[in-house]
């Protein structure tokens, strides 16, 4: 915090010297936007970054002056809490700003840049705090108004027996429903509630999960799962499914002599970006081998009249990885509106017939693994964070959204977080003032 007001005392002080031209560059998301509880709502945040260069003009007021220019170079990092519903600023507050420490007013020669590799991201939060790191200190933001409850200096005043053991790198950081941290003597601590309650930290033991064997006790193989899972699968009834498959994957599907499809449908063939899916029927049923009875598919068909869907998959729901229900029997279903770069991302609600009660284009490329997008269901809200992709020359630039669809209306608002306003609007943020 320290850091901060000393930036804005500096610039404060600078504003006052002369003629002066201030040049913000986009902004940049840091680390994953958080789900944050604040009373009886809940709102996105997210924390950026962004350059400012300003400029200072001296000079030129007396016989014999001349004119000289210094560039100074500032890194502001602030949190944005959005309504998910709207997917526009509630609030904004200024975390900490990154400034040459030994600037000067008077002096002539530019500042140093200091803060250019300096990243942070969102922690964790805790009861009705949010904490977040950046470079290697933590901070702690109210949940409710973003105001700063607490920083690296705050943490030493309220536990003195900490003083000088707070680690100096971000990966001694973390969260487990408290702020954790290694301390430089090697302790491992967590710190919660606005009092900050210290206790020894040991991290939870997972749950193992039971090593999957045959009835004859041989070891059951279990296919890697893929890195970035997609559904192509909605179970309907005891031993039916509605599937989206390709033709190729569709015959893949029903060679399954050894229910391993049945058992784990992402064992599927997938044939990638470019597949065409449609609708088809996969009915299950028990079959016996080496003594074993299980399920596996025993046929799968075309649904006639079904629409074909590139890349077509349902919305996945990140808590169960089963497709995601809007309820009254209706399906959520994402596909790509083309093959190339001008192609975008494409989300459809069907009824039970497969008809579209409405389908949206959303402002993002569908890139599979490295262009993934991340979904929220609040309410009949459907909150989408995703990139969308342009090509200029030989460079790719990738531009951060986020999306609120409207799962009744088949509405969206979107939010541009590089601009720092929507689609199509200019920035927020002046480029020259």
């Amino acid at each position: 915090m320290e850091r901060g007001r000393l930036g804005a005392l500096v610039l404060a002080g600078l504003l006052l010297a002369g003629c002066n031209d201030t040049v913000h560059d986009e902004l940049q998301v840091q680390g994953p936007i958080g789900l944050v509880q604040a009373g009886d709502q809940q709102q996105l945040w997210v924390l950026h970054k962004q350059r400012m260069e300003h400029t200072v003009r001296f000079g030129g007021r007396g016989r014999g002056n001349s004119f000289y220019t210094r560039r100074d170079t500032y890194f502001h990092f602030d949190v944005q809490a959005f309504d998910p519903a709207t997917v526009r600023p509630v609030w904004q507050q200024r975390v900490v700003t990154y400034s040459d420490p030994e600037l000067k007013p008077g002096q002539r020669t530019p500042s140093r840049i200091v803060g250019s590799t300096v990243s942070g991201r969102l922690l964790g939060q805790d009861a009705d705090l949010v904490w977040l790191l950046v470079a290697h200190l933590p901070y702690a933001l109210d949940a409710a108004t973003g105001e700063i409850v607490h920083d690296a200096a705050s943490i030493e005043r309220a536990r003195p027996e900490l003083a000088g053991l707070l680690p100096s790198e971000a990966r001694f950081w973390g969260f487990d429903e408290g702020l954790v941290t290694t301390l430089a003597d090697g302790r491992r601590i967590r710190l919660t509630g606005r009092g900050l309650e210290l206790a020894d930290y040991a991290p939870r033991q997972r749950a193992i999960e039971p090593v999957p064997m045959r009835p004859d006790g041989t070891l059951r193989i279990v296919p890697a799962r893929p890195t970035v899972p997609i559904v192509r699968h909605v179970p309907r009834g005891a031993n039916e499914w509605l599937g989206l498959y390709t033709d190729k994957e569709a015959a893949d599907a029903a060679s399954d002599d050894t229910g391993e499809h049945a058992r784990y449908p992402y064992s599927i063939a997938d044939e990638g970006p470019m597949a065409r899916r449609s609708f088809r029927h996969v009915r299950l049923a028990p079959a016996t081998r080496w003594d074993e009875t299980f399920l596996q598919v025993a046929a799968v068909g075309p649904v006639p009249g079904s629409p074909v869907l590139l890349r077509g998959r349902f919305v996945r729901d990140a808590a169960t990885d089963a497709a995601l229900d809007p309820g009254n029997g209706d399906l959520l279903v994402w596909h790509r509106t083309r093959i190339d770069d001008a192609g975008r991302l494409a989300l459809s609600r069907l009824g039970p017939d497969l008809q579209p009660r409405w389908q949206l284009e959303l402002p993002f490329t569908d890139g599979g693994g490295e262009l993934q997008v991340l979904t929220w269901r609040i309410g009949q809200q459907l909150v989408v964070h995703g990139q969308a992709q342009t090509t200029q020359v030989d460079a790719r630039l990738r531009v951060p959204h986020l999306v609120s669809v409207s799962l009744d209306e088949g509405r969206f608002a979107a939010w541009n977080l590089e601009a720092g306003a929507p689609p199509g609007e200019p920035p927020a943020f002046p480029r020259n003032d």
